[in-house]
């Protein structure tokens, strides 16, 4: 498996594993710089040092942008279950192109999501236009 895949596979563990990492980290530079007098602000800047300032800056970085794909995969997984509640054939052929990309967009699981639905419903299966 290709990094561009496992990515693509596993968006969703990774950001909130990289939100929660940047956040704690977040936490512990700013008690790092702000509470020195703290027992909690020495241990931290006992181990970075001068770091903590370089550390507090990249972990609100890490913590916004996993957020953000964070969000982002749970409003796509979100629209494709709503696109995916439906037992009229209509309906669900009106919206198979936007469910294809959703599930395109979120991984293979959502894919077989979409093809099991598609034989639920006796739909046939079309070649779909991405790769």
């Amino acid at each position: 498996m290709n990094l561009y895949r496992f990515i693509k596979e596993y968006t969703f563990e990774l950001s909130t594993l990289g939100f929660a990492i940047g956040t704690v980290l977040t936490l512990l530079s700013a008690l790092g710089i702000w509470a020195l007098g703290s027992g909690a602000g020495e241990w931290f800047d006992g181990m970075v040092g001068n770091w903590k300032y370089w550390i507090f800056l990249v972990c609100i970085m890490v913590a916004l942008i996993s957020g953000g794909f964070l969000v982002s995969f749970i409003q796509s997984r979100k629209e494709l279950m709503e696109l995916l509640d439906t037992d009229s054939k209509a309906t669900f052929t009106r919206n198979l192109d936007d469910a294809e990309y959703l599930a395109w967009k979120l991984g293979s699981r959502y894919e077989i999501m979409v093809e099991e639905k598609k034989d639920e419903l006796r739909l046939g299966r079309r070649k779909s236009k991405r790769k």
